[in-house]
């Protein structure tokens, strides 16, 4: 199943002054606008999302969940 992600992109293809790239509301600044739109691509190929239910991920992470809530 796949969704849809929201990216809001200027209009303008060409500025002298260069490209922000904002993510999670930090900058990276790019010469050209199809440099910011490879590292957006890029990016999104990082990322991993995972919908699970809470028995099977208490199940898989007894360990780590017993390190942060101690009894």
């Amino acid at each position: 199943m796949t969704y849809p992600f929201v990216i809001r992109v200027t209009r303008k293809r060409k500025c002298r002054d260069g490209f922000y790239l904002v993510i999670n509301g930090q900058r990276v600044r790019y010469q050209r606008r199809a440099d910011a739109l490879n590292e957006v691509a890029a990016w999104l190929k990082l990322q991993r999302v995972q919908i699970c239910t809470v028995r099977e991920y208490a199940e898989r992470n007894r360990e780590k969940i017993k390190r942060q809530m101690p009894v």
